[in-house]
């Protein structure tokens, strides 16, 4: 009577073990390498940008799809968290600047503005899951518009999946730069500033290259289609900063709204906050 394998069903021959085993085997090992090699891959590409960005983006051209997504994951949260901290930190900055800037009218109002400049208060993970994931879509819009004016206008060679890879390796001096303005934030919010806006130029460098290089576009006519992409996914980026805007201003009126009180005219002293 034949035997069969317990775990596949199939006959098994002359009483040898099945091979179906083996298969799984090496289908585990097959995933482990793959694993292992996209942790390498990001790994080497966020030591190497540093120092040799451009070398770098050529090295990982070929494209990854699982790659391009992780890299524009990583810049997402640095930016979701980036979003945060510039937010607070550079309310806090503003605000007690004017009241150093104006510390005599202050005094001759007599106001207390204790509460102006103390730390504005947010939902950390709100603001965070909002910028990030404007981030993401940011990218994607991108890809498409680079896609159609890139690509369709001026002859460029590549997918939708070629322009997101060649954005997503556009990412990591960015989100070094990013970093850097996260931890100036809470030192000098101005220089915080600098960095954001850094990040932005170095991205956008970066995008061309990879268009040039990566991509064979006709360098001649790249400055025109890398604008209208970048003015078209701009508009977007003034849509999404209205909306953060006026979450952020809810949240202040809120804030200031339940907190505000105010101290009898008799005394001619006004609180502002509490």
């Amino acid at each position: 009577m034949a035997k069969f394998c317990t775990k596949c069903g199939k006959p098994l021959k002359d009483g040898k073990p099945c091979d179906c085993s083996l298969k799984e085997e090496k289908v585990v090992e097959e995933k482990n390498e793959n694993t292992n090699e996209l942790v390498d891959s990001v790994s080497n590409i966020y030591k190497n940008t540093l120092k040799k960005p451009y070398e770098t983006m050529e090295k990982h051209k070929e494209k990854n799809t699982k790659l391009s997504l992780i890299l524009i994951l990583i810049n997402a949260i640095v930016f979701g968290i980036s979003g945060y901290f510039l937010i607070t930190n550079t309310y806090s900055g503003i605000i007690k600047d004017l009241a150093t800037k104006f510390q005599s009218m202050v005094s001759i109002l007599q106001l207390d503005v204790s509460a102006m400049t103390a730390s504005l208060q947010l939902p950390f993970f709100r603001v965070f899951i909002l910028f990030a994931i404007i981030i993401i879509l940011n990218y994607v819009f991108l890809a498409l518009m680079s896609k159609l004016f890139v690509g369709k206008l001026f002859k460029g060679k590549g997918t939708f999946s070629d322009y997101l890879s060649v954005i997503a390796l556009a990412t990591p001096l960015s989100t070094f730069l990013m970093l850097a303005s996260i931890i100036c934030s809470f030192v000098f919010y101005k220089l915080a500033l600098i960095f954001s806006i850094i990040s932005v130029l170095a991205f956008i460098v970066m995008l061309v290259t990879g268009y040039i290089d990566l991509l064979k576009a006709k360098e001649e006519k790249l400055g025109y289609s890398v604008c209208l992409s970048l003015i078209t996914t701009f508009v977007l980026d003034i849509i999404a900063l209205i909306i953060i805007g006026v979450i952020v201003g809810m949240s202040l009126y809120s804030e200031y709204s339940t907190t505000s009180t105010t101290v009898p005219r008799s005394n001619s002293n006004y609180t502002i906050g509490a």
